[in-house]
């Protein structure tokens, strides 16, 4: 149909003008467009309306209606809209073939492995699907750190492990259902036969970090018969007491793996030590001291000790063992002298990393890998610190008499004097209903064993104790560590409230500041504010002191 140019032009002067339309016009209009949508639908198959979802950016869609208004310039051109980038085509949308595209595969259709693979925590995945990013976000989660080179990963799981299957049988016997995170960091280094420093917190379980490696190494070699056997794993402790307790840990597998253990600590007569040694046994557990006494007396050899521990190396130093323990080392076989391609391990257990220990891993450990767990110095954090400041030896006493009662046994309360300790024995007596025993240096052997039972047993409520009974005394669920006298320094005072929280426990521990401990004030601030415990204002005021008289003295 040819249109003349005045029809063009009332045509375009019947757009400009507002239609007004009644309802049969409407009626009509809307049958009109429902018969031109069958006559294309003869002609061309039209795909179902898909909703398509329209970002920001997309460009609003042009009415289907050819009776809308457009938007004309005065010349009768169609207005742009501000902002549009793109032509707009005026056309039905049901005219879009490009509605009936359905791709076999599309980019969004299948699933990306990737992100499952992320989305994954490693406790669910196979080993062998663990990527280097499962094992970063493992180590974060254990807060553990290495170096050395070639440091096996962590211990996931006890069944991925190469420990033999007695072994684990025990382990999951006693209720050890997974690894603490010493135990993962440092069981796969000893299993593969490394020398190992091991830097974690007390009460961190590492003693059985270093039994269950120690175990494994003794049912790999040919076992002897008994009387026969001569030592071939020695551990050093700097305690009779942690002795004892790491022979108790000991038996409880040995009982069931057929193997002998025997103590050599300071308090027990030489007929003993010579009794028990004549019976034979694979492992010795001893203080430096007594075991150079027993070697310089021949009644000890430690020609097959390939398998040896150093734990609580830092405290061996600090209580002045550190010429015995040198001697110790010199005197073990090395590498050279043993007709056999297996290597003397040395595994050596501390909480902090001092000159003269880092002079002993130099000299006497090959290649070590080094493990840490948490921070070096600090808490371990499932113990609560309080702190107050008290002028005055009564006002402590008081302060102790009205905490007690809230407090369920076992509870220690450290001292720094054995006097101390017998006169809060006796304060203890007067003013409360709770038992108490005491250890220091006066008390012998048998006694200290026996308070430490009794504590135990639960026959005692309260062990009054100076910094002899600080370490490795692992005494169960202890509610309460009250420094009643702060500790002469840091380190002592970490490992006195480490008797309690252990074992993944919480605990609560309560230290008495007086002017006597200003020495200590500045350090033991920062340590503090390092485990976010709340500080005494006499601290805070100590500390702003200090600063004023720097100012002072630069001015």
């Amino acid at each position: 149909m040819t249109l003349s140019l005045n029809d063009i032009l009332n045509k375009r002067k019947r757009v400009e003008k507002v239609q007004f339309l009644s309802k049969a016009k409407r009626q009509q209009l809307k049958l009109e467009k429902e018969h031109q949508q069958k006559q294309n639908e003869k002609i061309l198959p039209i795909a179902k309306k898909k909703t398509v979802a329209k970002d920001s950016d997309s460009l609003p869609s042009v009415p289907a209606d050819s009776n809308a208004i457009p938007n004309h310039n005065r010349n009768g051109s169609v207005k742009a809209k501000k902002g549009d980038a793109k032509f707009q085509f005026q056309w039905n949308q049901e005219e879009d073939t490009s509605l009936d595209y359905q791709p076999l595969i599309t980019v969004n259709d299948g699933v990306d492995q990737r992100n499952i693979e992320k989305d994954t925590h490693w406790r669910r995945k196979s080993i062998s699907e663990m990527t280097l990013r499962d094992w970063r976000i493992l180590k974060e989660d254990f807060n553990i750190s290495s170096k050395g080179g070639d440091i096996p990963n962590p211990l996931r799981f006890w069944g991925e492990s190469n420990i033999k299957k007695e072994i684990l049988d025990i382990v999951h016997s006693l209720g050890f259902d997974e690894p603490t995170p010493i135990q993962r960091a440092s069981i796969p280094l000893a299993l593969a036969s490394r020398d190992l420093i091991g830097i974690a917190k007390t009460g961190s379980g590492k003693t059985l970090a270093y039994i269950i490696p120690a175990l494994n190494y003794l049912l790999q070699l040919p076992h002897l018969e008994s009387g026969d056997q001569i030592p071939q794993v020695l551990i050093l402790v700097p305690t009779r007491e942690l002795a004892l307790q790491v022979e108790k840990e000991f038996k409880k597998f040995t009982v069931k793996l057929d193997l002998n253990i025997i103590s050599l600590i300071g308090g027990h007569s030489i007929e003993e030590n010579v009794n028990s040694i004549s019976r034979g046994c694979e492992i010795v557990v001893a203080t430096p001291g007594r075991l150079l006494d027993c070697y310089e007396r021949k009644m000890i050899s430690l020609a097959e000790c390939y398998y040896v521990v150093l734990d609580e190396a830092d405290r061996m130093i600090d209580m002045g063992f550190e010429v015995q323990v040198l001697k110790i080392l010199k005197l073990l076989p090395t590498d050279q002298n043993r007709f056999t391609s297996r290597p003397r391990n040395t595994f050596m257990f501390t909480a902090t990393m001092s000159t003269a220990i880092q002079k002993i891993t130099k000299n006497y450990l090959n290649q070590p890998g080094t493990l840490t767990v948490g921070e070096l110095g600090t808490v371990v954090d499932t113990v609560t610190q309080e702190v107050r400041y008290f002028p005055n030896e009564n006002a402590k006493l008081n302060h102790l008499f009205s905490i007690l009662p809230s407090f369920r046994p076992p509870i220690i309360i450290f001292v720094n004097y054995k006097k101390t300790c017998e006169f809060l024995q006796n304060q203890l007596s007067k003013n409360t209903a709770l038992s108490s025993t005491v250890i220091h240096g006066s008390k012998n052997q048998d006694q200290r064993e026996l308070a430490i039972q009794n504590l135990r047993s639960g026959k005692i409520d309260v062990l009054i104790a100076t910094d002899l009974a600080g370490r490795g005394i692992d005494i169960p669920n202890v509610s309460l560590v009250v420094n009643f006298q702060m500790a002469n320094g840091l380190d002592s005072y970490t490992h006195r409230i480490g008797r309690t929280g252990r074992a993944g426990n919480r605990g609560y521990s309560i230290t008495y500041l007086g002017p006597e401990d200003s020495e200590i004030f500045s350090e033991f601030r920062k340590l503090l504010v390092k485990s976010g415990s709340k500080i005494p204002a006499e601290l805070r005021q100590h500390d702003m002191n200090e600063k004023r008289n720097m100012r002072n003295i630069e001015l």
